[in-house]
């Protein structure tokens, strides 16, 4: 899908509006009968009545830069939007991001420390607490990394983090150094998010590749 400053680009949107947003939904309509939404997004039969639009993109005219702005409802798991991580990100309060079947909380300390907790989707559940002499904390299914996955759907090391001392805030990346992971790392975005060229979203058994021009 390309989006443009007014919109979708490469095809007409279902709204046919073209006012610096471009609004991704299931397949309804308003009390007119006109489409809410301008791509549609499968769904749950269960859902569709209960949700309008899941997420938007708009352009901001003023900062000049796209940003997702999503609809929370936390009791739809199936609905979450998980961003796919491209670049190293500064790790803000209460990050959550997912490995497949493997889903983090992640929320740096006072002091420098940085606390993770892990569930699986079988339920198991861990909690972590690294202090700043932990220069890297790696997560996959090598023996060397510091939170083990026990399946081979998951890279050698899937993600890592890394404490920066003289800025006191901690980083996290896909792989490790410049080796990307096999099936990537998926930031769970529940507030409005700047996008860029080639971003890669997840929601439920959907997956939507955008780029902005």
């Amino acid at each position: 899908i390309t989006i443009n400053e007014y919109g979708i680009e490469n095809f007409t949107p279902l709204r046919r509006e073209y006012d610096g947003i471009t609004k991704f939904g299931p397949n309804c309509n308003d009390k007119d009968g006109k489409p809410m939404n301008d791509f549609h997004i499968l769904i749950s039969d269960k859902l569709k009545n209960k949700i309008e639009t899941l997420f938007m993109i708009e352009y901001n005219t003023i900062k000049q830069r796209y940003f997702l702005i999503p609809n929370y409802f936390e009791e739809n798991k199936e609905l979450n939007i998980f961003i796919k991580l491209e670049k190293v990100l500064p790790i803000e309060q209460n990050y959550n991001f997912s490995l497949g079947g493997a889903h983090f909380r992640v929320e740096p300390k006072s002091g420098g420390a940085l606390e993770l907790e892990m569930n699986m989707e079988d339920g198991e559940r861990e909690s972590y607490l690294f202090g700043i002499a932990k220069e890297f904390v790696k997560i996959g299914r090598s023996k060397n990394c510091d939170i083990i996955l026990k399946s081979l759907a998951y890279s050698r090391v899937q993600t890592s983090l890394y404490y920066k001392k003289d800025e006191n805030r901690w980083y996290i990346q896909d792989g490790f150094n410049d080796k990307k992971s096999m099936n990537g790392t998926w930031l769970y975005i529940n507030f409005p998010w700047e996008i860029s060229f080639n971003t890669k979203l997840r929601i439920g058994q959907n997956l939507i590749e955008l780029n902005v021009t």
